[in-house]
């Protein structure tokens, strides 16, 4: 026997579920009062939440909390309280001031008496509803609440927020459950006090409460941290120490956060199953191996071998123990542990600890579903120099598991030693011994063989590790009430992506960053909907296959803060973390296996975080439908508005507000009347404040065509009773071809905008192609969409009636569309944020800029859309332009530059067109004989006026380029001297006793022969005679004793002559005649190549005269004939 050794002795240990947290050593009656408490309240709250299927029931009352927290009345009430401190107080190695205490328990004292009196009221009201007890149990609610409002800050005073932090939990769990209740009755109590004023609604304090939940879990969480974080930075800091905070802070602090969140009633209104799965550790064993001058072990060795890093839960199936004899006994020399994930029993993981190369060993063997939830040791102990004792030996290990609600004992024993034996007793159960809710299971047996350094002397170390009792080996989802399953109970994942939880999920977390595979079961035949609690900071795909069944989401980021090395899980906040649906009204066989699936269908990118914490099994059945829907528009309409102000968000387009405004006109007028009311006169303000900011004029397309409304031509639609719009939506079909466009398109005025600034186009398209839109200031933006009518409407239930059986969803012969019954892109898009439009083909959104502004010029914005193919067709609506805000950076020094390289194009074409426009306005003015255009000066031919019409269609840019019907830069210049030309014509054909003698009209009025016709010529039209046998001929009316001027342009080509005949009733006849040899006499000449203009003078006798146009041979062509009165 080594020299330092003086004496063998035997410990007899016992270790359960209860009582594994305390080393009766060095924890006294304090440190087992609280943490005791800690778990029944903990346990308390999850059977409650568990069990609330009844929402006219309180979840948890007052006097079910009391007796743990303030025990015994004959004694002392701040017991309990006091040991809270007392108990932080050891853990950090601090004292709490004896003012600040006694403060604090005043405080917490006053919480348990504002409670009673409240309660007392509460029972009253329910035994005796009446305008009196609902005034008395609203008054006293109403005081309990602020009580906590006031007086929790006390409990979280900078220096002593750490120390007071059980306190602060214990009571935040109070304020909770009481917010709880005020949600749930205060209408009701308002209901029976209908004359009382100023009543706080349900609403409000459902209001209160998440604003509560996120607090405190927030501040509970943070300041864990804190105190942890302390303890390690200390100097001389033991693992055991350290280990000891985290364990029993956890079981106080952690595991009471972890149930917050269920507090909210409304998404939880019909309870909740959850499960804690986090892994606790005991204190070091043997008990004392610190003690006396045995050197301390390394802090960070302790850690790394004695708990285990963040992986996927697992369960014990066996543990097989090896002991090796030395001189004085048997110590436990190594262990293997056979562990599987949960639903993966037949595929076990091995860990081994010490030496297994023993031959003594014995397994200890565990079946599905029995868990190990108390153990004995007996130990033998050497007495050391300067130590007193040493337990180091072992003798026997009594393994109580338990199983179908029965317990059983399974034995590991070593060769006794015949030494005295002495036994340590842990704290007693406090419980009791069918308090299985309490429990604890055996998880983790890890094992470290040391060597004392200063003796011959080996022994073992270990730490177990355990879980709550909470968490279900099988993923049993509960029928009632909501199941949340944490992922981490998954039995597969890719790419080592499980991480340390932030301390409020009651567990690790998946980094989802491949795939993960978990496996359920449905406790019966049920329909469910399937939801995700997660954190992400960007928008990431990820997919789920459920059986047969699956679906693909977009998960919206939750917060901002990129994933670097100076990002650490403990940054997220409660908020950080959302729920998103997955799958709606899936069916879930019963009693089978069902395997999950989930997968992130973008490449992985370093600092793209997707953070998995739960899946959540909802039934669905009409309770909670109407739920669902209250829950969901209450959530969609909150996320319009700027953090609660009467401020519409910038990216929440008017099409989404129409798909909100759709799930709050769903809710059921039955069971939620008032919050209907209040949140349609949300929806309505806030499509009030979109319609104010948007810039369009008639974005409903009340009045197409009309002054200040969309300019359209006949190939567009308006559509009303389209599922996928709430108001009015247009349709724009085929065009002819691309010259002949079907169009819409407005102007904004110059008036309307501001200088330097962006603007945005909004709206929804349900199906398009070949549509083009173009923005237009600076030069046309031109934007072509094809968007596929890929959005399926598809009914949540079944008709009830045949006019629900709609074939068509522009079918509304049977009534009104019923948008309720319809789950089309309405409802999905109501439960994402509104700033997706850039992700949803359907959904567009597109900017253009304003440089200077000037009401003279007028620039204005214009938005024009098009179909100018044959194919093409588009149905969109919610068109909005929107201000989004001055530029600033390189938005603004490139609308600069491109308004001063717009400026400079302008100012040429302006200058180019000044000169055309020069040119044909002198010409035109040598049409007229004065200046104010009244009269064509007699020499002036039809030949004249097209020359001079030629001149002004050398002006350009006359309409946009984008769409011919829309003025352009010159189209002012264009129009004048264009009209100016039209009164030319005017007067022309005023003053010309020949009808269509241009020809303009083909031979209209004219009298001919089969073998004539009208050709166009250089843009000008030409009667064509190319036989002899042609005829032409017209009868006119004139008046006798006139005299007029017969003036004809033609020319003859080949041989023969062409001639222009007039005569009268009494056969006077004169002829004009011409040859091809006209082109070289000196009479005045057309523009047309070799055509020739002559005239005769007549003296008619007779009221009507015939003009008769033919040739002998050849081919003859006459540009015009005019028979002018001469002026007296």
């Amino acid at each position: 026997m080594d020299k330092h050794i003086n004496k063998i002795g035997v410990q007899s240990t016992e270790v359960n579920s209860e009582s594994i947290f305390f080393n009766p050593e060095v924890d006294g009656s304090d440190t087992v009062a609280v943490v005791s408490a800690g778990i029944v309240v903990v346990g308390t709250i999850l059977t409650a939440f568990a069990s609330f299927v009844n929402p006219g029931v309180v979840l948890i009352s007052f006097g079910t909390l009391a007796p743990v927290l303030w025990p015994d009345p004959e004694e002392d009430p701040k017991k309990i309280w006091s040991q809270f401190m007392k108990h932080g107080e050891d853990l950090l190695n601090q004292t709490i001031s004896t003012a600040v205490k006694e403060i604090a328990l005043a405080h917490l004292n006053g919480f348990k008496d504002v409670l009673t009196y409240y309660e007392r009221a509460f029972n009253d009201w329910k035994r005796n509803p009446s305008a009196n007890t609902a005034r008395l149990v609203s008054q006293r609610f109403e005081n309990a609440h602020f009580n906590f409002v006031s007086n929790m800050p006390q409990l979280q005073l900078p220096t002593y927020d750490t120390l007071l932090l059980s306190c602060y939990t214990e009571a935040a769990n109070l304020h909770l459950n009481l917010l709880h209740q005020g949600v749930q009755f205060a209408d009701q109590w308002n209901a029976d006090q209908p004359h009382s004023p100023m009543l706080k609604s349900s609403g409000t304090y459902y209001d209160e409460l998440l604003v509560y939940i996120e607090k405190y879990i927030n501040y509970c969480t943070k300041t864990y941290h804190k105190g942890l974080n302390h303890l390690k930075e200390s100097e001389k800091i033991t693992w055991d120490a350290y280990n000891t905070y985290r364990r029993e802070m956890t079981l106080i602090v952690l595991d009471l956060v972890a149930t917050f969140p269920f507090y909210d009633i409304r998404r939880f209104p019909r309870g909740v199953e959850l499960e804690l799965t986090r892994e606790v550790y005991t204190s070091l064993d043997p008990p004392g191996l610190n003690a006396g001058p045995i050197p301390e072990i390394d802090f960070s060795y302790l850690e790394d071998h004695l708990t285990r890093p963040p992986g996927l839960f697992t369960w014990l199936s066996d543990i097989e123990l090896y002991t090796e004899s030395v001189a004085e006994g048997d110590y436990l020399s190594g262990i293997r542990e056979s562990k599987y994930y949960t639903g993966n029993q037949f595929f076990t993981m091995k860990n081994i600890y010490g030496n297994t190369n023993r031959l003594s060993k014995q397994l200890i063997t565990l079946l599905p579903g029995e868990f190990i939830t108390h153990l004995s040791i007996n130990r033998g102990f050497q007495t050391i120099a300067g130590i007193n004792k040493l337990y180091s030996l072992i003798q026997k290990i009594v393994f109580t598991t338990f199983k179908n609600d029965n317990e059983y004992q399974k034995n590991f024993n070593v060769n006794n030693q015949n030494e005295p034996q002495e036994t340590t007793n842990y704290p007693n159960d406090y419980g009791g011994s069918n308090s299985q809710k309490f429990k604890h299971n055996l998880s983790h047996f890890p094992l470290i063989i040391h060597k004392l350094e200063f003796a011959e002397y080996f022994h073992s170390i270990f730490a177990l590790g355990w879980t709550h009792n909470s968490v279900n080996s099988q993923n049993l989802i509960s029928e009632s009430v909501s199941t949340q399953i944490p992922l981490v109970k998954a039995y597969e994942v890719t790419n080592n992506s499980v991480i340390r939880g932030p301390g409020f999920t009651g567990g690790d977390l998946i980094e989802l960053r491949d795939k993960c595979s978990i496996k359920c079961k449905a406790s019966s035949l049920k329909k469910y909907a399937i939801s995700l609690f997660y954190a992400a900071n960007n928008a990431i795909a990820v997919s789920i296959d459920v059986g047969d069944s699956g679906a693909g989401v977009l998960l919206q980021p939750t917060f901002s803060r990129k994933g670097n090395n100076n990002f650490t899980i403990q940054d997220l906040n409660y908020k950080d973390f959302q729920y998103h649906t997955l799958l709606v009204d899936i069916e879930l066989p019963e009693s089978e296996e069902i395997h999950i699936h989930l997968k992130r269908e973008d490449d992985y990118e370093e600092g793209v975080i997707l953070l998995i914490d739960k899946l959540e099994f909802k039934p669905i059945d009409e309770n909670y439908t109407n739920e669902m829907n209250l829950e969901k528009a209450k959530k969609a309409v909150n996320v319009l508005f700027i953090n609660a102000t009467n401020a519409l968000k910038m990216d929440v387009t008017d099409y989404h507000i129409d798909q909100v405004a759709n799930l709050v006109e769903c809710i059921s007028d039955d069971l939620y009347a008032k919050e209907k009311i209040k949140l349609l006169h949300a929806i309505k303000f806030a499509k009030q404040l979109s319609q104010a900011r948007n810039l369009l004029s008639d974005p409903n397309f009340n009045n197409l065509n009309a002054e200040n409304s969309w300019t359209a031509n006949t190939g567009v639609t308006i559509i009303e009773g389209d599922p996928l719009y709430k108001g009015r939506a247009i349709q724009l079909s085929a065009a002819r071809d691309e010259n002949f466009p079907t169009y819409l398109y407005q102007k904004i005025d110059e008036s309307l905008l501001k200088p330097y600034t962006r603007y945005q186009l909004r709206g929804f398209v349900e199906g398009s192609q070949d549509l083009e839109l173009d923005l237009v200031r600076y030069g046309a933006t031109d934007i072509v969409m094809n968007v596929p009518g890929d959005l399926e409407i598809l009914s949540y239930s079944a008709p009830i009636n045949p006019c629900e059986e709609i074939e068509t969803r522009l079918d509304t012969t049977c009534g009104a569309l019923d948008r309720c019954k319809q789950s089309n892109y309405v409802n999905s898009a109501a439960d994402v944020r509104p700033d997706q439009v850039n992700g949803d083909p359907h959904a567009f959104s597109f900017h253009i800029d304003t440089g200077t502004t000037d009401n003279n010029r007028n620039l204005g914005i214009w938005i024009i859309f098009k179909i100018a193919t044959p194919d093409g067709y588009a149905t969109f609506g919610n068109l909005e332009l929107i201000e989004l805000g001055p530029l600033s950076g390189e938005a603004l020094a490139q609308v600069q530059r491109k308004e001063q390289k717009w400026g400079k194009n302008t100012t040429q074409k302006r200058e180019e067109a000044a000169k055309l426009y020069a040119a044909a306005k002198q010409t035109i003015n040598q049409l007229f004989a004065d200046s104010q255009g009244t009269k064509l000066r007699f020499d002036t031919e039809f030949s004249n006026i097209l020359s001079a019409d030629k001149l002004v269609y050398k002006i350009r840019d006359v309409y946009s380029e984008v769409l011919s019907v829309i003025p352009g830069l010159n189209y002012d210049l264009f129009m004048e001297l264009e009209n100016r030309i039209q009164n030319a014509i005017d007067l022309y054909d005023a003053r010309n006793t020949v009808t269509n003698g241009e020809f303009r009209n083909g031979l209209a009025n004219w009298m001919a022969s089969s073998n004539t016709e009208v050709r166009q010529i250089q843009d000008t039209s030409v009667l064509v005679l190319s036989s002899w046998n042609a005829q032409v001929a017209q009868s006119l009316n004139v008046k006798p004793d006139h005299g007029y001027v017969l003036r004809v342009t033609a020319k003859k080509e080949g041989i023969g002559n062409g001639y222009v005949t007039i005569l009268d009733c009494a056969n006077h006849i004169d002829t004009l005649t011409f040859s091809s040899c006209d082109s070289g006499f000196t009479t005045s000449s057309n523009e047309l190549a070799a055509y020739v203009t002559k005239t005769l003078e007549i003296f008619p006798d007779t009221d009507q005269i015939r003009i008769e146009i033919g040739e002998t041979e050849g081919t003859f062509y006459v540009e015009s004939v005019d028979l002018i009165r001469m002026e007296d």
